[in-house]
């Protein structure tokens, strides 16, 4: 056998290998031999067909046994031989096999990355202030208050902040829409509910009042097929309510178990600062770790990135699929930003790398004493015996557990060498994905 390396780019590779023709005669026989025991031939017993009437008879399933075992086994002995390790499935290239000739085939595949972290001292990382004031603590309980409001019939005509219920029927492009109709729906004025002007439209109009809004859908509109499309409206107002606030006092502050506002004011406070050093947590490693990628530039298998590119996307999916939103909208969503979620898929990919080249450079990797220790802190935690929480973490749930643990070791030492950064909230175009 002859296996040649070629190096295409990046980590891409091409192994080709020749096998000389007595080899493949003696896989042609092997699989003959084979197929011979397990024949069932008409006018012979079974397994004792001649060898020259099974080939004939079961030509094709030799063929593709041939052809698997030799690629299989010599694929194999090209990568020791090259000593190669493979990242991802390789792709072959080849020709069926000819009894009596050499067999040739190519195979495509990528290889793990040499990877390096030169950087990973005083990279810098965004940490969240843990301040909260009593502004942020009134407005909290303002949102309780109007969660807890109460609907009742207005006297004045529609305006803002009221609830009207309406029925309606569109027509897009002077053509009637059954999409676009709907009977005794509630709308706020003012919650952007409905597209620009429509409620707008209704200010000033009271119960039995009917109109014609004339209108477009905004360009990029979620529905494409309606995106920059004019579009009449005829509105019907059923129904006016206007909004009641439930007083701040001690029975508001009942409904959540405290006896007086104060007390709630001070559970409200406590419970914010708990999520903030949540978000603050994952937002500091989450800028981290891109630091960290950003000074460690390391290609990575695309292999891997595809993958982690297709559980995001998936992920996603089902996350918009749980808000009710129309399968079309989702794909077109994921369509339109493909590029983005294959560039999150490979900093996650290069953070994986880095972390573990990491761990594995400054001895941090888990050890089976810190699996058991985590076991029993878990124990304490829930509950539950150890010996169920044991068998609850084996195999895959074990690995997972133990890269937990690792990349914990590791964040604890990138952030002892930080440079961090006081914000006051989070950038609304970051989204946790590390």
């Amino acid at each position: 056998m002859k296996a040649n390396i070629e190096i295409k780019s990046g980590l891409e590779r091409k192994l080709d290998v020749q096998i000389p023709t007595e080899t493949v005669n003696d896989f042609f026989k092997k699989a003959t031999l084979q197929v011979q025991k397990k024949s069932n031939i008409k006018g012979f017993r079974a397994g004792k067909a001649p060898l020259e009437t099974v080939k004939k008879v079961y030509s094709d399933s030799i063929l593709k046994t041939v052809a698997d075992d030799l690629i299989n086994k010599h694929f194999a002995k090209g990568l020791v031989e090259h000593q190669i390790q493979m990242a991802g499935e390789p792709e072959f290239e080849f020709g069926w096999p000819i009894e009596g000739k050499e067999f040739q085939f190519s195979a495509y595949f990528e290889v793990y990355p040499e990877v390096t972290v030169d950087k990973y001292e005083g990279l810098e990382a965004e940490e969240l202030s843990s301040e909260v004031s009593e502004n942020e603590v009134m407005q909290t309980i303002e949102r309780l208050q109007n969660n807890w409001a109460a609907w009742e019939q207005a006297d004045h005509a529609v305006k803002a902040q009221d609830q009207v219920t309406i029925n309606f029927s569109g027509k897009l492009e002077g053509v009637a829409d059954p999409r676009l109709s709907g009977q005794n729906l509630p709308i706020v004025i003012g919650a952007k509910q409905m597209i620009e002007g429509f409620e707008d439209g209704l200010l000033g109009l009271s119960v039995g009042d009917k109109k014609t809004l004339k209108l477009k859908f905004p360009e990029g509109y979620h529905s494409a097929d309606l995106s920059n499309k004019d579009v009449e409206f005829d509105v019907e107002i059923v129904k006016n309510e206007k909004k009641v606030l439930p007083a701040l006092d001690a029975e508001f502050a009942k409904r959540f178990g405290k006896e007086s506002m104060e007390e709630l004011k001070t559970l409200i406070s406590e419970d914010m600062k708990l999520d903030i050093a949540k978000k603050s947590k994952n937002h500091l490693e989450e800028t981290l770790v891109r630091s960290l990628v950003a000074a460690n530039p390391t290609d990575v298998p695309k292999y891997y990135v595809g993958r982690q590119k297709t559980h995001l996307e998936e992920n996603f999916k089902k996350d918009w699929q749980e808000k009710g939103y129309p399968e079309q909208d989702i794909q077109e969503y994921i369509a339109k930003w493909s590029d983005d979620f294959d560039k999150l898929a490979k900093e996650m990919i290069q953070a994986e790398f880095l972390v573990m080249e990491l761990a594995k450079a400054k001895q941090l990797e888990a050890t089976e004493e810190d699996f058991a220790n985590r076991l029993e802190e878990y124990a304490k935690q829930t509950g539950i015996e150890l010996a169920r929480m044991k068998e609850h973490y084996m195999g895959d749930r074990a690995q997972n557990l133990m890269q937990t643990i690792t990349r914990e070791k590791v964040m604890k030492m990138l952030l002892a060498g930080a440079k961090l950064k006081s914000i006051s909230k989070l950038p609304e175009s970051l989204h946790r994905s590390f």
